[in-house]
């Protein structure tokens, strides 16, 4: 019987979950159960395989399993008579179907399925998940450095750019991953470093850097839009409005491109200091664009033609920010600048400005009840009521590493997840840790998260370190009823308030 464990674990496929809805347990209780059926006469049943496309899950989910009898020529034996059986009913009940319930207790637990008329047998392991256990690594070790993403594909394909190992500058890999963390490819980019990914309803990959690049799924470059000589900048990122165009920040101007050719719409307005680096954000008709060191601007979204300015708050002589976009809710604006957060209405007028919390401010999330959170050097970690901007809390371990990776996300029923110096956590909205990861990636200082978790649909949340990619179990999506869940709004990062 161990020998079977140890055959079926060496068998194991990589841990995702497939839930299924609906399944009727007959022998919920029981320990094992039997298939009914009768055994094809004359045939012998000389091997029994299980095999099922997932072994694991978090508590509730159920896994189908299916046993298939072989003879020994290896043709397939229908119809036989399969007893199941489970190891441990705490963790998993198999019914009479080969359908496994799990929970709820988390572990891992062995289940066997047996041909009741030739004794052949195989085992499976399955594994019942905890939230914020990690799902799966996926090892980047010939990359210096992970430098844009997570971004998530409509299919769930995980996006992000690297640093090549060798330092080559100004060029970067783009890696489209499975759900389940295997790299499906990877793309050779120059003119390009720290910038944005943005993913479009059809699957399509924008990627802003000095030259800016549409990229299908399979990873073919469709287009490319080469900017002006004089972007020098890496901190490019983009907006991608309903239907077209991409906004790019381009450093001397802000740009519109055609989304089917890359050709340009209008071009912004120009500064010679290159100052057109922070994130657009479109609502509406309008796009909001700020200038690193002193204005936000609204431009019209068809003409590039500016609407209004509004000027920054901070004071000194460095206020230049970098990753961050304005968050727009409703007629309310909020600003993260160099040292504060401000939020204004969208004629220009200040309503509320923290005070000066550190350089380095993240773009905030925002709850359905209007609440903000936001990640800042000083506070980590920050809870602000919407209506004076009051401090309500803070936790310090949620210390950003470099604000224009990103800022915290919300998950439904109220679960922050932020990337902080020294590990990942998972809060809810009161403040209350929910579950925190740690890790020394085999050396001695504890290793920073620094990029914005991507929440997917079924919960998993993606971060990332200086060469490895995290996918954690979680069972909380995207918050749907917050009006800006994560940064750039959502994981294809469109910068599109809704």
């Amino acid at each position: 019987m161990f020998s079977d464990v140890r055959r079926s674990d060496a068998r194991r496929v990589r841990l995702v979950p497939a839930v299924l809805s609906g399944v009727a347990f007959v022998c919920a209780g029981l320990l094992f159960a039997c298939l009914d059926g009768a055994t094809t006469p004359g045939a012998t049943v000389a091997r029994l395989v299980i095999t099922a496309p997932d072994t694991a899950g978090l508590p509730g989910t159920v896994l189908g399993l299916m046993a298939t009898a072989y003879d020994t020529a290896g043709v397939v034996v229908p119809d036989v008579r399969v007893r199941w059986l489970s190891f441990d009913t705490t963790i998993a009940v198999v019914d009479s179907t080969g359908h496994a319930r799990l929970g709820p207790v988390t572990s891992s637990v062995s289940v066997s399925a047996t041909d009741s008329a030739s004794s052949a047998a195989d085992t499976i392991i399955l594994h019942v998940a905890r939230e914020g256990e990690v799902r799966w690594v996926l090892n980047l070790a010939d990359s210096t450095s992970t430098v844009g993403g997570p971004t998530l594909g409509p299919d769930g394909t995980v996006y992000l750019l690297t640093a090549p190992f060798y330092g080559t500058q100004n060029v970067a890999d783009l890696h489209a991953v499975s759900p389940r963390g295997t790299e499906r490819w990877r793309l050779r980019l120059d003119r390009t470093l720290e910038n944005g990914l943005v993913v479009g309803p059809d699957g399509t990959v924008y990627v802003i850097g000095r030259t800016v690049r549409a990229v299908t799924p399979t990873g073919a470059v469709s287009w490319a839009q080469v900017l002006t000589a004089a972007s020098t900048s890496a901190f490019l990122m983009g907006a991608l409005a309903p239907g077209g165009p991409l906004i790019v920040a381009g450093e001397n101007s802000p740009l519109s491109l055609d989304l089917t050719t890359g050709d340009t719409v209008w071009v912004g307005p120009v500064d010679p200091f290159g100052g057109w680096l922070l994130p657009p954000t479109v609502a509406g008709p309008t796009v909001w664009i700020k200038r690193t060191a002193d204005t936000l601007y609204s431009l019209a979204l068809a003409t590039g033609q500016v609407q209004l300015g509004i000027a920054d708050p901070d004071t000194g002589l460095d206020k230049r920010s970098f990753g961050m976009g304005p968050v727009v809710v409703g007629d309310r604006l909020y600003m993260p600048t160099a040292y504060r957060l401000a939020a204004f209405d969208t004629s220009g007028q200040l309503l509320w400005l923290t005070q000066d919390r550190g350089t380095g401010v993240t773009e905030p999330v925002i709850d359905a009840q209007g609440n903000v959170y936001v990640q800042t050097n000083a506070d980590g970690l920050l809870a602000l009521e919407p209506t004076a901007g009051a401090w309500r809390w803070r936790r310090l371990a949620c210390r950003p590493r470099w604000t224009w990776h990103g800022g915290p996300a919300l998950g439904e029923g109220g679960v922050i997840y932020c990337a902080a110096l020294n590990g990942f956590y998972a809060y809810d909205t009161s403040g209350t840790l929910r579950w925190a990861y740690q890790t020394t990636e085999g050396g001695t200082d504890t290793v920073p998260f620094y990029g914005a978790p991507a929440i997917a649909p079924d919960g998993t949340v993606y971060s990332y370190s200086d060469s490895r990619l995290y996918g954690f179990w979680g069972s909380h999506p995207p918050e749907p009823n917050s009006p800006w869940a994560m940064w750039r709004h959502d994981a294809q990062r469109t910068g599109v308030a809704r």
